[in-house]
């Protein structure tokens, strides 16, 4: 997925710039921000290393646990769709939140997410 097709250079600096204003991300946002830019999604998420058995049995025996844990979130954070479409004060929130209102696709694509491991 090319961020190209589906934003033009505006909403694109747009979405650049309402993610450098706000300082707290937290997982699932970097999923997000992944998808709008057209990255892969798990860009920035390492698997816990096979040597720190203590942290991957605290982890539920999952190396990508931080990742499959986020992915499961990533598409509650546009709000709830009545009848396809987003109530227009939740498209507000998003907009401020994000620089604009995703597309479908980028919706689709996180709901669709495959576990890692």
């Amino acid at each position: 997925m090319e961020q190209t097709k589906l934003f033009t250079k505006e909403q694109y600096q747009a979405i650049k710039a309402a993610w450098a204003e706000r300082k707290n991300h937290d997982a699932t946002d970097h999923i997000i921000y992944n998808a709008l830019r057209g990255l892969p999604l798990d860009r920035g998420f390492t698997p816990i290393g096979e040597t720190n058995h203590n942290k991957i049995r605290s982890n539920e025996e999952d190396r990508w646990h931080g990742f499959n844990v986020a992915r499961r979130y990533a598409p509650h954070r546009f709000g709830t769709m009545k009848n396809g479409m987003l109530a227009l004060f939740e498209q507000d929130k998003i907009k401020e939140r994000w620089g604009v209102v995703p597309p479908q696709e980028i919706r689709d694509l996180l709901k669709e997410i495959p576990r890692h491991g």
